[in-house]
């Protein structure tokens, strides 16, 4: 298996995790992901969240670093959206 073939394998499963939980978190009715729930906050929790897993914490936690994708993602999907809206539809990768 090539560097790439496991990369894509890795970025595969990780997007997989992402997807289950947030099905998760829908499930218990949280919202907002795309649009309402603050930007600001949203890099609060990556911030804490990252704190608080950080290796010399022993606090690794599967859940929280699937969450800070997420959240990350979310952010990532609000500057695209933004970056459509002033561009006409052209993002730029």
């Amino acid at each position: 298996m090539s560097d790439k073939d496991k990369r894509d394998a890795a970025v595969d499963d990780f997007a997989k995790a992402m997807k289950a939980r947030l099905d998760e978190k829908a499930a218990q009715g949280y919202t907002g992901w795309d649009e309402h729930y603050p930007a600001g906050k949203l890099a609060h929790e990556i911030y804490n969240d990252a704190a608080r897993i950080l290796p010399e914490t022993g606090g690794w936690n599967d859940k929280k670093g699937i969450d800070i994708a997420n959240r990350a993602m979310m952010l990532w999907y609000r500057r695209q959206g933004a970056i459509e809206a002033a561009t006409g539809g052209e993002v730029e990768q």
